[in-house]
């Protein structure tokens, strides 16, 4: 894999739907960050103060936790299914120096330009006095500190997988391995999977017992990455042994409704067991947390196994709309906050229920992103080249 957003050029015919399922993804993103918008759960830069209706809650919470639970960690799959083979054609030295191009230096513009930016133009709603200060003492106070080694925003994902990646080439150099040959081992049987969701999902709610859903060390999540280190590392075992051309379309499905007719019921016992009072499960030694994780690792790895199969089957071939969502894609992930902001504050004098708001803001805004990305953004010389 490349960017967290676009595998090595030229790809491969047969992994078509592995490019359109992460450009699916990226818009999800902007889908998730629109909801919090308007739903004010979450954290996000900006959060549009309204009462919800209780449907609306209900239909915020569903759509975000479940939107949270499997995406990024597709994410995490979809770059470990390609590292192995760039690394066997790199070596460990060029592949280290590849994803940090890819990774690193998009990550520290965002972290240098966008960040500073957008904040700055959101310092009159911070300070609630409609004041703001000059950009250089804005910016000198992002500076001081190191303030700024915590204001990745979305690209955090980039810098992650980048350690991912150095840990993955560590490991590689260590045991002496150049190669790794193919091994088509027999697929994961539904008792592995049951076994792989138990174990992950306790070590899920341990994590949480320290560091809670909504908390972040510079910016990092921790409550989920076990989920993003074990997804990483099936991705890598997916590549080597072809499980995912392999598998079948009927387990997978299988596994997308048991995510759903077996998930609502523990997702709606964990929400409705914490009504008064949501940090319950969070995160913590409450039956609520440990539900929630439970459900958090059983949906996601049942709409992973899912969408890897509906989209294999479907979505394996080139069409006339996907190129420019593929090419685009990183592109869209890297700019898509401060277009998403630009257009919600350019709503607010727009008087609707927030659930309305939302499907106006989240449209937009992946329209204008991804025009922007074609027409602007990538063709600008220096950001060409890394995105």
């Amino acid at each position: 894999m490349s960017n967290p957003t676009t595998p090595p050029s030229p790809v491969p015919a047969r992994w078509l739907y592995l490019d359109h399922l992460r450009a699916a993804l990226v818009i999800l993103v902007v889908v998730l960050h629109a909801a919090v918008t308007y739903s004010g759960l979450g954290g996000w830069y900006y959060k549009e103060p309204a009462e919800l209706l209780f449907p609306e809650f209900l239909g915020f919470a569903w759509l975000e936790s479940h939107l949270q639970a499997f995406f990024m960690g597709l994410l995490f799959l979809i770059a470990g299914f390609f590292a192995p083979e760039a690394f066997d054609r790199k070596g460990a030295s060029r592949f280290l120096r590849d994803r940090w191009f890819r990774l690193g230096w998009p990550s520290l513009f965002y972290v240098f330009v966008i960040h500073p930016l957008v904040t700055f133009l959101l310092q009159p709603i911070y300070r609630g006095d409609g004041q703001r200060p000059s950009f250089g003492e804005h910016y000198g106070h992002f500076l001081d500190q190191w303030r700024f080694l915590s204001c990745s925003g979305p690209l955090w994902f980039a810098i992650a997988l980048f350690l991912f990646s150095a840990a993955y080439a560590g490991i590689r150099v260590t045991r002496g391995q150049r190669s790794l040959p193919s091994n088509k081992a027999p697929l994961p049987g539904h008792g592995i999977v049951v076994l792989y969701i138990l174990v992950l999902g306790l070590i899920t709610a341990l994590v949480r017992v320290v560091q809670p859903v909504g908390t972040d060390i510079l910016n990092m999540q921790l409550c989920f990455f076990s989920q993003y280190i074990a997804l990483f590392w099936v991705g890598i075992q997916a590549r080597r042994k072809d499980w995912i051309a392999r598998l079948s379309t009927r387990f997978g499905l299988q596994w997308l409704g048991v995510g759903f007719v077996a998930g609502t019921p523990l997702w709606l016992a964990v929400l409705f067991g914490s009504k008064d009072n949501l940090d319950l499960l969070k995160g913590g030694w409450t039956w609520l947390s440990f539900g929630f994780a439970l459900w958090d690792v059983l949906f996601g790895t049942a709409a992973c196994l899912g969408l890897l199969v509906l989209f294999r089957d479907r979505l394996h071939r080139r069409y006339a709309w996907s190129d420019f969502l593929i090419r685009n894609a990183f592109s869209v992930y890297v700019f898509h906050t401060p277009v998403l902001i630009g257009i919600t504050l350019a709503l607010r004098s727009f008087h609707a229920l927030p659930s309305v708001k939302f499907v106006v803001a989240s449209t937009l805004a992946v329209i204008a992103t991804y025009g922007l990305s074609e027409w602007a953004f990538r063709r600008i010389p220096g950001l060409r080249t890394i995105l």
